[in-house]
């Protein structure tokens, strides 16, 4: 159970759920994310990660920071894994990092591992410079960085520095095809 203990005053969570529309409700069901960290020395720390699928625990993360071991729960199946040199983090996490390295002005390029489907992986972020998307009426000069796997492109992100990196645009590639593409229609200032 993910909690926040009153003397910890940098710890955070990060709860997303996602639900599919319309035909999407054919291929897919409701994923409930959560994710506690630290902010810690200037980067992101994570404690734990839940991502649950129609309403049932799909994976499950621990990391001891103790022993510098990690408790990884996929599909019914628990591992262990010893820490590697570098950031820990899962899907949700890799983002609040690379975004709060961004704003502080540090190049996010680097090697991060990511607890993810049971498995902790090695992915590079690569920082692309600016870029403009054919898309995008409004021609913003967009912050582009890439996530790669085995030497793949995996994940592009085109972020805009007006508001604070938010991610105008991402692309899931496999294979070398796009697979999915995620895109901000709108944004409202309150």
């Amino acid at each position: 159970m993910l909690s926040r203990s009153a003397n910890e005053a940098r710890t955070w969570l990060y709860d997303v759920v996602v639900t599919p529309q319309g035909l999407g409700t054919l291929f897919a069901t409701t994923q409930h994310s959560r994710a506690l960290w630290q902010w810690h020395k200037q980067t992101v720390k994570l404690l734990e990660s839940i991502k649950k699928e129609a309403g049932r625990t799909h994976e499950h993360y621990v990391l001891d920071y103790t022993h510098k071991r990690i408790a990884a729960t996929y599909a019914q199946q628990t591992r262990h894994y010893d820490f590697p040199a570098g950031p820990i983090l899962d899907q949700h996490t890799l983002f609040i990092k690379l975004l709060t390295d961004l704003r502080r002005n540090k190049n996010p390029s680097g090697t991060y591992h990511i607890i993810s489907r049971g498995k902790l992986r090695t992915y590079h972020i690569y920082d692309r410079g600016y870029a403009r998307l054919k898309s995008d009426k409004q021609k913003r000069l967009l912050r582009v960085l890439e996530r790669e796997k085995k030497g793949q492109l995996s994940e592009r992100y085109w972020l805009n520095p007006a508001y604070n990196y938010l991610p105008l645009q991402i692309e899931k590639w496999r294979e070398r095809r796009l697979q999915h593409l995620i895109r901000v229609q709108k944004i409202i200032q309150g």
